[in-house]
């Protein structure tokens, strides 16, 4: 049977490598992707903080406190990029809604045959 330190090594080693797929998910724009891997990561992080408790808690909650670090620099990554595509979003929406009000007068102008700019 495994001891308590190789497991929290195993886990930790999981942890890492799920943080890796995260980041390289978050720059690709695999946003399902990155919360599948999300989902899959908590599991791993409760059993390390059992584990917390029976090994050296020093050096697993030294790493483990940076890979924890790691996924808040990943979920503020993906806030940000929410954030631009929001905004984003907005301006694509407000010229929508200007080319809605104009086109009326744009097709009456082109009726006319005047030269229609923009």
């Amino acid at each position: 049977m495994k001891s308590a330190a190789s497991k929290a090594a195993g886990l930790l080693g999981a942890l890492r490598e799920f943080s890796e797929r995260e980041a390289i998910l978050l720059r690709v724009g695999d946003y399902e992707g990155f919360s599948a891997i999300r989902r899959r990561e908590a599991p791993l992080i409760a059993r390390l903080c059992e584990l917390a408790s029976r090994v050296d808690t020093q050096g697993l909650m030294g790493r483990l406190g940076e890979l924890l670090e790691r996924r808040r620099q990943n979920l503020a990554l993906l806030q940000g990029r929410a954030e631009h595509l929001r905004s984003e979003s907005l301006r694509l929406s407000a010229r929508r809604e200007r080319l809605r009000l104009v086109s009326p007068y744009l097709r009456s102008q082109g009726k006319r045959g005047q030269a229609v700019t923009c």
